[in-house]
C-alpha cells in the first residue's frame, strides 16, 4: 500500500533531521601539536624538558611533571601529513636516571552524554629500526582504546598511520589522555603523534523526537489497516 511504502521514507526524515543538528567541529584544542616558548615563539625541533618548557604544548598538559621529564619535538624533522610540528616520546627504559614526559592530556567539555565521538590521529615511530612495536594507549572518560602499532623502518624512518577511534560520552566533560607504549624491545625508540581530531558523529535522539517517531507511525501504520482491500 502507499502508506506502507511511506514509513520507511518518515523514519530516515526523522534520522536525517537528527543528524543535521550535529557540529562537526574539531573538539581538540592544538590538535596540530604547535609548540611554542613563554613568548608565544616557535620551538626549534630537538630535546626539551618538562621542567623548562612546561607549557610549550598549548591546550595540553605533560603526565610527568617531573622537571627532568622529556619530549621531543619533530624528531628526525620527517614531514607529518597533519603538517607543522609533531609530538615525539622516547623510550628510556634502559637510560636511567632519564625519563620522559609518558605522554600528554586535556579535558574536553561541551560532550553530550550519550553521544558518539570519532577520535583521528597520526602516529609513527622512528629512531632505530631494530623491528620492535609501539602504539598509543588512548583515555576518553572511563573507555580506553588502542591506536594502530608502528615500528620504525630499516632506514630509522618512520611512516605515518592514522587511527580511528570510536567513544560514548559518559559526562559533559572529559579527559582525553594519550600514553606512549613501547612493545619489549621498544628501547630506544621514539613514538610520535600528531593530527588530533575529536568530533561527535551520532547524537542522542531528544525524547519528543522519539515520541515524533513512534507518533507518527503509528499513525501511519492504522491508517495503512484502515484502507480497503483492492477489488479483483
Amino acid at each position: 500500500m502507499r502508506h506502507d511504502r511511506k514509513l520507511p521514507r518518515i523514519a530516515a526524515a526523522l534520522s536525517l533531521s537528527a543528524a543535521a543538528g550535529l557540529a562537526h567541529a574539531n573538539l581538540v584544542v592544538n590538535g596540530s601539536m604547535d609548540f611554542v616558548d613563554s613568548g608565544g615563539t616557535a620551538l626549534s625541533p630537538g630535546l626539551y624538558n618538562v621542567g623548562t618548557q612546561p607549557n610549550a604544548l598549548t591546550g595540553w598538559s605533560f603526565l610527568n611533571t617531573d622537571p627532568s621529564a622529556e619530549y621531543w619535538v619533530s624528531f628526525q624533522v620527517q614531514p607529518s601529513p597533519a603538517g607543522g610540528a609533531y609530538l615525539g616520546i622516547q623510550d628510556l627504559d634502559l637510560f636511567a636516571p632519564r625519563v620522559n614526559a609518558t605522554g600528554i592530556t586535556q579535558q574536553i567539555g561541551g560532550l553530550q552524554v550519550g553521544a558518539t565521538y570519532e577520535l583521528t590521529f597520526w602516529s609513527m615511530s622512528n629512531h632505530d629500526g631494530n623491528g620492535f612495536f609501539q602504539d598509543w594507549v588512548v583515555n576518553f572518560g572511563s573507555e580506553q582504546r588502542t591506536g594502530l602499532q608502528t615500528t620504525p623502518n630499516p632506514d630509522n624512518s618512520g611512516t605515518w598511520v592514522q587511527s580511528t577511534l570510536h567513544f560514548t560520552a559518559a559526562s559533559t566533560t572529559q579527559a582525553l589522555t594519550f600514553v606512549a607504549q613501547y612493545l619489549p624491545g621498544s628501547v630506544p625508540q621514539i613514538l610520535n603523534l600528531d593530527g588530533v581530531d575529536l568530533e561527535q558523529v551520532s547524537a542522542v535522539p531528544e525524547p519528543a523526537s522519539w515520541a515524533l517517531l513512534a507518533g507518527g507511525l503509528g499513525g501511519l501504520v492504522v491508517l495503512a489497516r484502515r484502507q480497503p482491500a483492492p477489488r479483483a
